[in-house]
């Protein structure tokens, strides 16, 4: 097992740990627990960063221009890359939705 694969299972760890603060968040928030929610968003909000920031190092490892042998790409790897294609989208999304619904509000 390479560095390259042990790095790839730690983003996979992260993002799994972020996907059950997702659950415990949705949880809390309808057993209308305020305080632990608030926790869970700001546990899950810095293991995001953290998944963004490990995915972003890994593709300047991969695409990196000078590399005079080409790097294989394992399966693991194309699966993250795609769900780091996945995650950017939804957050572009999600954030010029939040940016004209406040847009809108402020109107009124």
């Amino acid at each position: 097992m390479t560095a390259l694969d042990i790095f790839v299972y730690f983003i996979f760890f992260i993002k799994i740990v972020f996907l059950i603060l997702i659950i415990v968040g949705k949880v809390t928030l309808h057993k209308k627990n305020e305080a632990t929610y608030e926790k869970v968003m700001k546990w899950k909000d810095k293991f995001e960063n953290i998944f963004l920031l490990c995915v972003s190092l890994l593709c300047i490892y991969i695409f990196f221009p000078r590399r005079k042998i080409p790097l294989v790409i394992s399966k693991e790897t194309q699966f993250l890359l795609f769900v780091y294609g996945i995650v950017v989208l939804i957050e572009l999304i999600s954030d010029s939705a939040f940016v004209q619904k406040r847009k809108e509000n402020n109107k009124k």
